[in-house]
């Protein structure tokens, strides 16, 4: 895996990053608790609105008859302002409390996407057991495809269509995955 604040190489049971030292100690210092997360959605200040929501919800709910081994999480919070957006995201992915103990590691096949409704900016993050399978470019075209939407404010459209992409490539790699092996 990636350090999130510096991006060298670091094993994924490392305390501190060797190259840069950050640790999760140092971003539960810096950012605190960690804010209330509920699975799949969190939008504590309503910003889909209630039609909003269950289009999303019913995003989710397909996304997951499709793969059921992937769960995701939409996030619409704002960061803490003194945060940098990577190492903040890292750290809440990690101590939000989106999954369980047997859930860490490789086990762990889930795709968060944070939705910053103050800067609509995107970002998104996946667990352990979807980095090899799931290269961070396909996670930068999905956002790329939510990111107008986004952009507009339009942020229930913007998971969607986020959603839409991850499960086309997903499809795609389902498909590559007997040629590759």
């Amino acid at each position: 895996m990636l350090c999130p604040a510096c991006q060298q190489p670091v094993h994924e049971t490392a305390a501190t990053c060797g190259a840069c030292g950050f640790s999760f100690q140092d971003g539960d210092t810096a950012f605190g608790a960690p804010p209330l997360v509920e699975r799949p959605v969190t939008d504590p200040d309503d910003h889909l609105g209630r039609a909003g929501r269950s289009n999303v919800l019913q995003e989710v709910a397909d996304f997951h008859q499709r793969f059921p081994q992937c769960d995701v999480t939409l996030l619409l919070l704002s960061k803490p302002p003194q945060a940098a957006a990577r190492p903040w995201l890292f750290w809440l992915f990690n101590r939000g409390g989106l999954h369980s103990v047997m859930e860490k590691g490789g086990a762990c096949r889930r795709v968060l996407l944070w939705i910053d409704p103050d800067t609509r900016r995107l970002a998104a993050i996946c667990g352990y057991g979807l980095e090899p399978l799931l290269p961070a470019q396909h996670l930068r075209d999905c956002l790329q495809a939510a990111s107008d939407h986004a952009s507009n404010g339009q942020f229930a459209r913007a998971a969607q269509a986020f959603l839409r992409e991850l499960s086309l490539r997903l499809t795609r790699l389902h498909f590559d995955l007997p040629r590759t092996y």
